[in-house]
């Protein structure tokens, strides 16, 4: 190959070492910045523990990434939780409809918004259309703070305080509500509002969370929290599938678009390979120190050299001097792997060697074998020790 192609080949090896580090260290190691509260997400914003915690109790779980428009009677639950895109009156519908046939949702809004998102969110679309409902919003300027059962209900078993760690709160309208939905309760509250409120929409249930930081990574362990979580899935008769919507997060099962992805492990990666391109390009021009000369083609082990007159030796009745050679090699080689001399006894070289952990007894069977080799040892059988002595130095290193 000629020197212009093997620049080209180590440039592109660099190439391709840099681009698989920073993407297998992103995808490993990296903080995760997008505040949004994904399922998939395990930063302290994401959703991922309480997936976890529903496939951890027998109860699988799947990622809807199709519009709310296409919700049938194959899906029995569905989470969508603080949605960073608009929320429309069309899939709000869809969804209400859903219900009504005999589906369970929950839905929640976020007091937070979405930290190193690509400037989509949507707060207020989801109030709307809660509000559509009968229940309001409330927004405090710091409410914060944990709220207690207000009555016994499959949905509360065992639960005393959940941790509401934001602003939001929920209040059931006055308002006549529409035709089908039946008059909410109120799960869980505190002075300020509603943390949770169960809505009986025709044969199914719409629950309504005051913030979508309930079920955070890092709150769902307070107070109360995953208990209710559970509660959620699992009081009455739990779903075969819980269906978290990425939709309104974003995800699309299209073909040009899908999840916000976040560009710094890519613009790393070109700074990494903008420093190589410079270090190297400096250093194809610069001569550090005075020229050397070449070093010379490795030395080659003894087995090789017995392979290639090992025929000679057959027919000059030397197979014997042959074996005693590539003993001689072996036994230097077995030296320098065990860190004694060349000189100390074969006893101290095999119990430097087994101290080791290296084969200490195989190479001393084949030391054996070697010195018993004589003048009526044939090639083929000298030949089979020196791929023996090849495969025990290949093994001991250089």
């Amino acid at each position: 190959m000629s020197p212009r192609g093997r620049t080209a080949l180590l440039m592109a090896g660099i190439v391709a070492i840099f681009v698989a580090a920073g993407l297998l260290a992103h995808s490993r190691a990296a903080f995760d910045p997008v505040r949004d509260h994904s399922s998939e997400r395990r930063n302290p914003w994401g959703t991922a523990a309480w997936r976890e915690l529903i496939e951890a109790c027998g109860v699988a779980t799947a990622t809807w990434e199709r519009p709310l428009t296409e919700l049938s009677p194959d899906q029995e639950f569905v989470v969508i939780l603080a949605p960073t895109d608009e929320l429309t009156r069309e899939r709000w519908d869809a969804l209400v409809a859903w219900v009504r046939g005999g589906g369970r949702a929950v839905v929640g809004p976020s007091s937070f918004g979405p930290l190193g998102a690509t400037g989509r969110w949507d707060p207020d679309s989801l109030d709307a259309r809660l509000r559509d409902l009968g229940i309001d919003g409330l927004r405090g300027p710091s409410f914060g703070g944990e709220v207690s059962t207000q009555m016994a209900h499959a949905l509360t078993a065992d639960v005393d305080e959940v941790l509401v760690p934001g602003e939001y709160r929920l209040a059931v309208s006055a308002e006549e509500r529409p035709a089908g939905v039946g008059e909410p309760v109120v799960l869980l509250a505190d002075g300020a509002g509603a943390g949770a409120v169960v809505l009986p929409i025709g044969e199914g249930t719409l629950i309504a969370l005051a913030e979508a930081e309930m079920f955070a990574n890092a709150t769902i362990g307070e107070a109360d929290n995953v208990v209710f979580a559970a509660n959620l899935v699992f009081a009455g008769d739990a779903p075969a599938t819980v269906h978290f919507d990425e939709y309104q997060h974003g995800v699309r099962q299209e073909i040009f678009s899908g999840p916000r992805v976040d560009p710094r492990p890519f613009q790393h990666t070109g700074l990494a390979l903008l420093v190589v391109a410079v270090i190297f390009a400096i250093g194809r021009g610069r001569r550090f120190g005075a020229p050397q000369s070449p070093a010379g083609p490795a030395r080659r082990g003894a087995a090789d050299y017995v392979r290639a007159f090992a025929g000679l030796y057959e027919r000059a009745g030397a197979a014997g001097a042959a074996a005693a050679m590539l003993a001689a090699g072996l036994r230097r080689r077995v030296a320098r792997a065990a860190g004694v001399p060349a000189s100390a006894p074969p006893e101290a070289v095999l119990a430097a060697l087994n101290a080791r952990g290296l084969a200490a007894a195989e190479v001393a069977d084949l030391l054996s074998r070697l010195d018993d080799a004589g003048s009526g040892t044939g090639a083929r059988e000298l030949l089979a020790l020196a791929r023996e002595v090849a495969r025990y130095e290949r093994m001991l290193g250089p």
